[in-house]
Protein backbone atom coordinates (compact mmCIF):
# COMPACT_ATOMS: atom_id res chain seq x y z
CA UNK A 1 0.00 0.00 0.00
CA UNK A 2 3.12 2.72 0.71
CA UNK A 3 4.05 1.38 -3.03
CA UNK A 4 0.45 3.25 -3.82
CA UNK A 5 0.49 6.11 -1.83
CA UNK A 6 4.08 6.82 -3.50
CA UNK A 7 2.39 6.59 -6.78
CA UNK A 8 -0.53 8.45 -6.58
CA UNK A 9 1.20 11.19 -5.11
CA UNK A 10 3.44 11.28 -7.93
CA UNK A 11 0.54 12.05 -10.22
CA UNK A 12 -0.53 14.48 -8.39
CA UNK A 13 2.84 16.20 -8.88
CA UNK A 14 2.20 15.45 -12.63
CA UNK A 15 -0.77 17.07 -12.43
CA UNK A 16 -0.16 19.93 -10.67
CA UNK A 17 2.89 20.67 -12.86
CA UNK A 18 0.31 20.28 -15.89
CA UNK A 19 -2.05 22.67 -14.22
CA UNK A 20 1.16 25.42 -14.12
CA UNK A 21 1.08 24.85 -17.85
CA UNK A 22 -2.03 25.08 -18.13
CA UNK A 23 -2.42 28.48 -16.66
CA UNK A 24 0.39 29.87 -17.94
CA UNK A 25 -0.46 29.36 -21.32
CA UNK A 26 -4.48 29.53 -20.98
CA UNK A 27 -4.92 26.61 -22.11
CA UNK A 28 -6.38 23.17 -21.06
CA UNK A 29 -4.49 19.68 -21.23
CA UNK A 30 -6.62 16.82 -20.83
CA UNK A 31 -4.76 14.15 -18.63
CA UNK A 32 -5.91 10.44 -19.24
CA UNK A 33 -4.55 7.69 -17.28
CA UNK A 34 -3.59 4.70 -18.67
CA UNK A 35 -1.97 1.49 -17.21
CA UNK A 36 -3.70 -1.10 -15.00
CA UNK A 37 -7.36 0.81 -15.12
CA UNK A 38 -9.58 -2.75 -14.90
CA UNK A 39 -12.55 -1.28 -13.30
CA UNK A 40 -14.57 2.08 -11.93
CA UNK A 41 -12.73 1.80 -8.58
CA UNK A 42 -9.69 2.35 -10.72
CA UNK A 43 -11.10 4.92 -12.90
CA UNK A 44 -12.32 6.78 -9.87
CA UNK A 45 -9.10 6.73 -8.15
CA UNK A 46 -7.35 8.32 -11.01
CA UNK A 47 -9.66 11.03 -11.84
CA UNK A 48 -10.04 11.94 -7.69
CA UNK A 49 -6.30 12.24 -8.28
CA UNK A 50 -7.13 14.92 -11.19
CA UNK A 51 -7.01 12.98 -13.98
CA UNK A 52 -9.60 13.69 -16.63
CA UNK A 53 -10.12 10.52 -18.10
CA UNK A 54 -8.95 6.67 -17.97
CA UNK A 55 -8.01 4.75 -20.90
CA UNK A 56 -8.65 1.07 -21.38
CA UNK A 57 -7.31 -1.67 -23.12
CA UNK A 58 -6.98 -5.13 -22.25
CA UNK A 59 -10.99 -5.07 -21.23
CA UNK A 60 -11.79 -4.36 -24.25
CA UNK A 61 -10.06 -6.70 -26.43
CA UNK A 62 -11.63 -9.37 -24.95
CA UNK A 63 -14.91 -7.99 -26.22
CA UNK A 64 -16.94 -9.64 -28.75
CA UNK A 65 -16.71 -6.62 -30.89
CA UNK A 66 -12.98 -6.77 -30.56
CA UNK A 67 -12.35 -8.59 -33.89
CA UNK A 68 -9.11 -10.45 -32.42
CA UNK A 69 -9.37 -14.44 -33.31
CA UNK A 70 -10.90 -15.91 -30.01
CA UNK A 71 -7.94 -17.67 -29.55
CA UNK A 72 -6.25 -14.07 -28.65
CA UNK A 73 -9.06 -13.30 -26.29
CA UNK A 74 -8.92 -16.78 -24.72
CA UNK A 75 -5.50 -16.28 -24.15
CA UNK A 76 -6.42 -13.25 -21.64
CA UNK A 77 -9.07 -15.07 -20.00
CA UNK A 78 -7.42 -17.93 -18.98
CA UNK A 79 -4.46 -16.02 -18.18
CA UNK A 80 -2.63 -15.98 -14.37
CA UNK A 81 -0.91 -13.32 -12.95
CA UNK A 82 2.22 -15.39 -13.73
CA UNK A 83 1.78 -15.90 -17.41
CA UNK A 84 3.06 -12.01 -17.50
CA UNK A 85 6.09 -10.83 -18.19
CA UNK A 86 8.28 -7.67 -19.68
CA UNK A 87 9.23 -7.92 -23.17
CA UNK A 88 11.91 -5.28 -24.64
CA UNK A 89 10.57 -4.41 -28.04
CA UNK A 90 12.07 -4.11 -31.74
CA UNK A 91 13.22 -0.39 -30.52
CA UNK A 92 14.10 -0.90 -27.08
CA UNK A 93 10.66 -0.17 -25.41
CA UNK A 94 9.29 -2.62 -22.52
CA UNK A 95 5.58 -4.30 -22.98
CA UNK A 96 3.73 -6.24 -20.96
CA UNK A 97 3.04 -9.72 -22.71
CA UNK A 98 1.67 -13.06 -22.14
CA UNK A 99 4.30 -15.94 -22.13
CA UNK A 100 3.77 -18.34 -25.10
CA UNK A 101 6.23 -20.11 -27.17
CA UNK A 102 7.53 -16.60 -29.17
CA UNK A 103 8.11 -15.33 -25.92
CA UNK A 104 10.51 -18.70 -24.73
CA UNK A 105 11.83 -18.14 -28.14
CA UNK A 106 13.27 -14.66 -27.82
CA UNK A 107 14.74 -15.77 -24.12
CA UNK A 108 16.27 -18.43 -25.81
CA UNK A 109 17.35 -15.58 -28.21
CA UNK A 110 15.64 -17.53 -31.47
CA UNK A 111 15.03 -14.89 -33.60
CA UNK A 112 12.20 -15.67 -36.01
CA UNK A 113 13.00 -15.25 -39.93
CA UNK A 114 11.24 -11.82 -41.35
CA UNK A 115 10.99 -9.42 -43.61
CA UNK A 116 11.16 -6.00 -42.95
CA UNK A 117 8.58 -3.11 -44.13
CA UNK A 118 9.97 -0.23 -42.35
CA UNK A 119 7.29 0.12 -40.30
CA UNK A 120 8.89 1.68 -37.27
CA UNK A 121 11.64 4.49 -36.99
CA UNK A 122 14.36 3.18 -35.04
CA UNK A 123 13.96 -0.55 -35.57
CA UNK A 124 17.18 -2.18 -37.45
CA UNK A 125 16.07 -5.22 -39.09
CA UNK A 126 19.99 -6.29 -39.17
CA UNK A 127 19.80 -6.36 -35.30
CA UNK A 128 15.98 -6.18 -34.38
CA UNK A 129 15.27 -9.57 -32.36
CA UNK A 130 11.50 -9.91 -34.49
CA UNK A 131 9.21 -8.23 -36.20
CA UNK A 132 6.78 -6.41 -34.08
CA UNK A 133 4.19 -5.61 -36.87
CA UNK A 134 4.03 -9.91 -38.22
CA UNK A 135 4.57 -10.69 -33.96
CA UNK A 136 1.02 -8.87 -33.25
CA UNK A 137 -0.60 -9.72 -36.61
CA UNK A 138 -0.05 -13.10 -36.07
CA UNK A 139 -1.46 -13.01 -32.35
CA UNK A 140 -4.26 -10.75 -33.51
CA UNK A 141 -5.05 -13.76 -36.27
CA UNK A 142 -5.20 -16.63 -33.86
CA UNK A 143 -1.07 -17.30 -34.49
CA UNK A 144 -0.63 -17.20 -30.83
CA UNK A 145 2.61 -19.75 -30.94
CA UNK A 146 4.08 -17.22 -33.69
CA UNK A 147 3.17 -13.90 -31.82
CA UNK A 148 3.34 -11.39 -29.07
CA UNK A 149 0.35 -10.98 -26.88
CA UNK A 150 0.78 -7.60 -25.53
CA UNK A 151 -1.58 -6.89 -22.29
CA UNK A 152 -2.56 -5.34 -19.48
CA UNK A 153 -0.97 -5.87 -15.95
CA UNK A 154 -4.42 -7.16 -14.57
CA UNK A 155 -4.92 -8.97 -17.56
CA UNK A 156 -5.09 -11.52 -14.92
CA UNK A 157 -8.39 -10.05 -14.00
CA UNK A 158 -10.27 -11.40 -16.81
CA UNK A 159 -12.98 -14.09 -16.45
CA UNK A 160 -14.91 -13.90 -19.46
CA UNK A 161 -15.59 -12.73 -22.86
CA UNK A 162 -18.18 -9.68 -22.74
CA UNK A 163 -19.19 -6.70 -25.37
CA UNK A 164 -18.61 -3.26 -24.57
CA UNK A 165 -22.10 -2.82 -23.09
CA UNK A 166 -21.34 -4.61 -20.58
CA UNK A 167 -18.25 -2.75 -19.63
CA UNK A 168 -19.84 0.46 -20.10
CA UNK A 169 -22.77 -0.12 -17.88
CA UNK A 170 -19.87 -1.17 -15.50
CA UNK A 171 -18.38 2.13 -15.34
CA UNK A 172 -21.96 4.43 -15.69
CA UNK A 173 -23.72 2.86 -12.82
Amino acid sequence: MEEDADFDESLKDIIDNISKFEEKYDRRVPTVFGGGVFDREDAERYMNLGCSGVQLGTRFAVTEECDAHENFKLAYVNAGIEDVSIVKSPVGLPGRALNNEFIKKLVDNVRPSFECSNCINGCNPLTTPYCITKALINSAGGKLKEGLIFCGENVHKVKQITTVKKIMSEFSN
